[in-house]
């Protein structure tokens, strides 16, 4: 009898793990990670950086174009600057590829374009900065759900007031 109940159970365990893994195939992984990219736009229009840092996790790291890395509390931080004279920001991300290379970790390419209208502090200026770009992030699931582990920027390109710049 005890047999019997260990081989049920395994088979339970089995035929659940194959319904996870169904579950979180790169189709349906790539309609879950768009929208959690589409949350962390909403967040971003309304400067609220707390809903956007729910979606990384606690050892989060960031690999820019140069390939300075940053981590978690660095882009917090810069954030919390940046949103602090930001006057409207309007995003878009379009989570591209996706691939599975081994359970609960995902990667996926994401192409983004974000429009910054912020006031320079001492002047009241506005300034328009227009940014595209592209990155490989690398995602994680935990506690279940799925929080973004890594982005390294693949490709940027910059505009400020229409007119192209090097960002740095």
């Amino acid at each position: 009898m005890k047999a019997v109940t260990a081989l049920v159970a395994a088979l339970a365990l089995a035929a659940a793990s194959a319904a996870v893994l169904a579950h979180d195939s790169p189709a349906h992984l790539r309609t879950r990670l768009q929208a959690i990219e589409n949350r962390v736009n909403a967040a971003s229009a309304r400067k609220d950086v707390n809903a956007v840092m729910r979606t990384l996790t606690t050892d989060f790291r960031a690999t820019d174009h140069r390939g300075r890395v940053m981590r978690r509390a660095q882009v917090e931080q810069q954030m919390r600057e940046v949103f602090r004279t930001l006057v409207s920001y309007e995003g878009r991300g379009v989570v591209g590829t996706v691939t599975l290379p081994r359970p609960g970790v995902a990667t996926a390419t994401v192409r983004s374009r974000g429009v910054l209208v912020s006031r320079d502090p001492s002047t009241g200026q506005r300034t328009r900065l227009e940014v595209t770009a592209v990155t490989q992030d690398t995602w994680v699931r935990t506690r279940g759900q799925w929080l973004r582990s890594a982005s390294t920027t693949r490709s940027v390109t910059a505009r400020r007031d229409g007119k192209p710049i090097e960002l740095p």
